[in-house]
């Protein structure tokens, strides 16, 4: 007796139920740390936040600022500011500047950031903002233009954290034309003005220097590598600096500028003398003058 035997291949979708919330790299509500520069122009990037959720039918995820707290620890302020001091991209997470922050100085902000695909799923990421004024950021010089360095910026911050044996975190901000002490510009060169920190907490200035001048012959192949002329104090107030130094100091930051692997001491001395020879030009004029005077 033979059995009449059917078949049907039935395909079945298996559909994930969007169940999952978006999630910061971060836990939920540990901060993150950066910075920014008092006079940085509006629209400066100061971080790209990411979330992720990891459904496969996931919407995509919008990010939003929910609230921003100004605090200045050595006046005890603490404030909510609007939240439009800083924007974010809702689709992209990158945030950046919105205003000019000069009466923000010695402070820092809390931003809260949300980031959903639906009214209850959602993360949130405190990000704290430190106002920086130059004369408390260190810079590096490259012997490149600012588009160059620009391109390899990620790989250069990756190297320099690699090159240290504790764990450091380097916020890069800018990458402009190199100033010069008098204020004009060296198109050759740029000049980027960064911050170190160190388990999320802000490196002051004469530690971040200790840990460079220590870390001089380590770095010396990763300076090579990326044209890096010298590492130094982003700026310095002149203004602070009592009177009978400031031409010296003037003197040695021109000097500074010309001391390179590619300029010898033969040069600098050809400078010193053409200094000399003004001043004694200088000098013969007014003898002069006194002179015929009489």
């Amino acid at each position: 007796m033979f059995q009449n035997l059917d078949e049907i291949q039935v395909k079945i979708n298996v559909i994930d139920v969007d169940d999952n919330a978006p999630k910061f790299a971060q836990s939920n509500n540990v901060s993150t740390t950066l910075g920014v520069k008092v006079n940085a122009p509006i629209y400066t990037e100061v971080t790209k936040l990411e979330a992720v959720d990891v459904d496969a039918d996931a919407l995509p995820v919008n990010y939003h600022i929910e609230k921003i707290v100004y605090q200045r620890p050595r006046t005890g302020l603490r404030e909510i500011v609007d939240n439009n001091v800083f924007i974010i991209d809702q689709l992209t997470g990158v945030m950046q500047t919105n205003t000019t922050y000069g009466r923000y100085a010695d402070g820092y902000f809390e931003v809260t950031v949300k980031a959903s695909n639906a009214p209850q799923m959602k993360d949130t990421i405190k990000v704290q903002i430190f106002v920086l004024q130059d004369t408390e950021l260190l810079r590096f010089v490259f012997n490149r233009d600012p588009t160059t360095v620009q391109k390899k910026l990620p790989e250069f911050t990756r190297d320099l954290e690699g090159a240290f044996a504790q764990p450091l975190r380097f916020n890069i901000y800018d990458t402009e034309f190199y100033s010069k002490v008098d204020g004009s510009l060296d198109f050759g060169r740029t000049s980027s003005c960064f911050q170190v920190m160190s388990d999320d907490q802000v490196v002051d200035l004469k530690t971040s220097e200790n840990i460079f001048a220590e870390s001089q012959s380590d770095l010396e192949d990763l300076y090579q590598q990326y044209d890096i002329v010298r590492v130094e104090v982003c700026s310095i107030n002149v203004a602070d600096i009592p009177s009978p130094l400031k031409w010296i100091f003037l003197f040695q930051r021109c000097a500074e500028i010309f001391v390179t692997d590619k300029i010898d001491w033969i040069e600098i001395s050809l400078l010193v003398i053409g200094a000399l020879i003004g001043t004694l030009a200088l000098i013969a004029a007014c003898v002069l003058c006194c002179l015929y005077n009489r």
